[in-house]
């Protein structure tokens, strides 16, 4: 069987951008025997590997640097032909398109007469989803609705689209398009994240600081500000220490202002191939964000073997049992008291998460993708 991924954009490194993606075909293209054969279709790329049947023109420049500009579509646009050659020469046997727009998604339909199309991952503005990002006023919001209501518009072209779904509150979402079959495919990320050293007790000092990381955008749709808060109300007998890593303002001076200049460490930006050791290095991942289709980070942390404190919401809730997660309400004294039951039972999450970190590895998720795919061709 082979299979032929049509995407926007490809990046032959490890890249947050697409991560869920790459991971995947990062882990076919280092299998030894993966399930299947496979090649990517991208209309735009950064370091080509073997993966690319052939690499984009980059008529505009490179895929890293056109990435969110407006030049961006038009590089699109201008390898659509290509990708149309492409994929008749590769003659897949099943189309998985990564992305609902109006370049990708019409090449892939264009192969649906010969073989089965399944995709996109529709992320973005879903009508009812929480949080200031899906609910903004003026140009801001009428332009999420419309872009909403293309969407609908282009599953309509497809026969009975099977789209990809990252939880089970995606799923729910995503059939509001009008995708009648919706498959949701568990998660994994690559093998580049892994307990470590984090998985010998004897290397773990218990009498250590309970080491804290914070890793997103710094804003209040992440729930930074929630963190900050819930530090500064931990009890002074929890002996803690904590790290945040993600681009926007710190707030440094709240920071010292609230007495926690010697327990927070703000790093920055920090690349996605670096962020493994950040996992391994951190007692417990925090995540209070207000509103996840099945947030990649959470995953990553899990196949680290590191336990999460993250808000009690489907979709962010859905990747971990209560054995390596606390859930919380998403409110200060709600993180600060999910802190404190971690604390509490330290070793005891770390245990559970190192002996479970493989079932979040790229590998379970590429074998799901596979019987996916088989069943597909078997129906046509």
């Amino acid at each position: 069987m082979k299979v032929a991924y049509l995407t926007t954009y490809y990046n032959g490194a490890v890249d947050g951008r697409f991560g869920r993606f790459h991971d995947w075909v990062h882990t076919l293209r280092d299998m030894d025997d993966p399930p299947f054969d496979f090649e990517v279709v991208a209309l735009t790329a950064s370091n080509a590997d073997e993966t690319l049947s052939s690499p984009p023109h980059g008529v505009l420049g490179d895929a890293t640097d056109l990435w969110g500009s407006p030049a961006n579509t038009a590089e699109f646009a201008l390898n659509a032909p290509r990708a149309v050659r492409d994929l008749w020469r590769a003659d897949p046997d099943v189309v998985h398109v990564l992305t609902l727009d109006t370049v990708a998604y019409p090449v892939a339909l264009g192969m649906s007469r010969r073989t089965p199309v399944l995709g996109p991952d529709v992320q973005g503005y879903f009508p009812g989803r929480e949080g200031d990002r899906w609910n903004r006023e003026g140009g801001a919001g009428r332009k999420d609705r419309l872009r909403y209501r293309l969407r609908r518009g282009l599953l309509k072209f497809a026969k009975d689209p099977t789209v990809v779904a990252l939880s089970r509150y995606h799923a729910d979402n995503v059939r509001k398009l009008g995708a009648r079959t919706v498959e949701t495919i568990p998660p994994g990320v690559s093998s580049a994240f892994q307990p470590g050293r984090r998985a010998r007790p004897e290397d773990r000092d218990p009498d250590r600081p309970t080491h804290l990381l914070y890793l997103g955008d710094l804003s209040e749709y992440k729930g930074y500000d929630i963190f900050l808060d819930a530090l500064s109300q931990i009890p002074n007998d929890i002996d803690f220490h904590a790290t945040v890593v993600g681009t926007g303002d710190a707030q440094r001076d709240r920071i010292t202002n609230a007495g926690l200049a010697n327990r927070v460490d703000v790093e920055g930006f920090v690349p996605r191939s670096e962020l493994p050791r950040y996992y391994q290095q951190a007692d417990c991942y925090v995540m209070p964000s207000v509103d996840e289709h099945g947030p990649n980070t959470i995953v990553e942390a899990l196949a680290c073997g590191t336990p999460v404190v993250a808000t009690d919401k489907l979709g962010i809730n859905e990747y971990a049992g209560e054995d390596t997660a606390v859930y919380v309400d998403r409110s200060p004294s709600g993180v600060r008291r999910g802190i404190e039951q971690f604390h509490r039972s330290r070793e005891e999450y770390i245990r559970n998460a190192v002996e479970r970190a493989p079932e979040y590895q790229a590998e379970r998720t590429v074998e799901a993708l596979a019987e996916l795919y088989e069943d597909h061709v078997e129906r046509t």
